[in-house]
């Protein structure tokens, strides 16, 4: 291959090109400021968050398969050992939930270190009713 060749052979690859642009451009808007770490640290929690819960969600199908109903019913003779098997069997779910309320935690943060005030005050109001909602169900189920 002739070096011009070269050079130019890593551009050819479309998933570097748009990655390259991404981190090189501005923001096109002021809506959302990308240019700080935290929402990126933000969404790589969520990614491991989200990996996690497949991970223990398989690891369970796996268990689960072999599992006999009658080591299931000396299982829910002992509380401690009972109450740790409800937690393996809650944890894909709840870290499921964990990765898309931390990626929405990562979103509101670029919106909140934006520079649009109608955008942070929509944040604001959205997070203000769903707190009120979310702790009236709270008040009523509890």
């Amino acid at each position: 291959m002739s070096s011009s060749i070269l050079l130019w052979y890593p551009m050819r690859d479309p998933l570097r090109r748009t990655t390259a642009a991404f981190l090189t451009t501005q923001p096109a808007t002021s809506i959302a400021n990308w240019l700080r770490p935290m929402p990126y640290v933000t969404l790589l929690a969520a990614f491991c968050l989200a990996f996690l819960g497949v991970g223990c969600g398989t690891f369970l199908l796996f268990v689960l398969m072999d599992a006999q109903a009658e080591s299931l019913r000396q299982l829910s003779h002992r509380p401690v050992k009972f109450t740790l098997a409800l937690t393996l069997l809650a944890l894909p779910t709840l870290f499921v939930g964990a990765a898309g309320a931390t990626g929405i935690v990562a979103l509101a943060g670029a919106v909140w270190c934006g520079d649009n005030a109608v955008a942070k005050a929509g944040l604001t109001l959205t997070v203000v009713l769903t707190a009120a909602i979310v702790g009236g169900f709270m008040g009523l189920v509890f």
